[in-house]
């Protein structure tokens, strides 16, 4: 059974809870290349894949940020819907690439249960990557160990997400080192909620969140945690929540234990927001499509190869001076 295949379309239905169990979407890349019909399946979470999903062994699990709007499905993200919304946004634009499947998902956003990755955000994460690996990955791993006289790879799970969702899963990766999990895609992570809004913290956090406990993990302590994975991180320059303090002491302590890859998007090549957001900027889809091409995983041949000396500036090694990136 198909339901109507637009993104609108696709979000109204699930935000009046009459979404097909397994819907059509058709995702429509900006680089003019053929469309991609992808297929829906709705199951304690929504897993994007291409038609011909006998051959995908990568598994893309998608943790969005904060989504203010209630009901419009496009003007800005939703709140039901919204992953969807920021998954399709990344497909589009070849920050994420067929074939994969993309196992996105919601969070409760409503003040009173917003709370910066902390116990209630976390437990969604686990949920979401405990049913990966029982339901979906032996599914994929039995297609793979029978398709071994074809060179076929063994499945692989790759986190991607931006503001707090990838603080959600820096959090989730640093205090479980998830077996499956090698590759991270960050746009514009933070650690430290307090650090990142101050005053807000100390005077109106309680107020207008008062789930969020003000007392959590030293952030130093739960990056160092993090080892041995393959990290791209992308950011905003002069962002206006990430401060530049912030984001040195992420990506210099990741780097200590990780191979990381740190791209800066210049206010001159998108000034359209003031935080997150830059999965429209070329540089970023160069440079996140050569960082898939070196960890081999599925990406854009085209954008890659653009993308190739992007990518040797934005490595990170242990004598880098990580402000340079951010006031270039």
């Amino acid at each position: 059974r198909t339901s109507s295949n637009t993104l609108r379309d696709v979000i109204t239905a699930l935000q009046q809870g009459n979404l097909q169990r397994s819907s059509q979407l058709l995702v429509r890349p900006k680089n003019d290349k053929e469309a991609t019909k992808a297929t829906l399946q709705l199951h304690k979470g929504i897993n994007i894949s291409s038609s011909d999903d006998s051959n995908e062994k990568v598994i893309t699990i998608f943790s969005r940020g904060y989504a203010r709007n209630d009901y419009n499905p496009l003007r800005s993200m939703p709140r039901i819907g919204g992953g969807l919304f920021a998954a399709y946004t990344y497909i589009r634009n070849s920050v994420i690439n067929f074939p994969a499947s993309v196992i996105t998902f919601d969070y409760p956003d409503h003040r009173r249960f917003f709370n910066f990755a902390q116990a209630p955000d976390q437990a969604i994460i686990k949920k979401v990557y405990n049913d990966v690996v029982d339901q979906i990955l032996p599914a994929v791993d039995t297609e793979a160990n029978n398709a071994k006289t074809n060179n076929a790879k063994d499945p692989r799970i790759v986190f991607a997400g931006d503001c707090r969702g990838a603080l959600n899963i820096l959090r989730f990766v640093g205090e479980n080192n998830p077996k499956f999990v090698d590759t991270l895609v960050l746009e514009c992570p933070f650690v430290s909620a307090k650090k990142m809004t101050d005053r807000m913290a100390e005077i109106s956090l309680p107020f207008w969140f008062p789930n969020y406990k003000s007392l959590c993990q030293d952030p130093k302590e739960l990056l160092s945690s993090i080892k041995d994975k393959n990290i791209f991180i992308g950011h905003r320059q002069d962002d206006l929540l990430i401060s530049a303090d912030a984001m040195a002491t992420i990506v210099s302590t990741l780097s200590k234990n990780n191979k990381v890859y740190f791209w800066v998007v210049d206010k001159d090549e998108d000034n359209t927001a003031s935080h997150s957001a830059i999965t429209n900027a070329p540089s970023f889809q160069k440079a996140v499509n050569a960082f898939y091409k070196e960890v081999n995983l599925p990406h854009d041949e085209e954008l890659a190869l653009s993308g190739s000396k992007l990518l040797d500036v934005a490595l990170i090694n242990s004598d880098t001076d990580v402000w340079k990136y951010l006031h270039a």
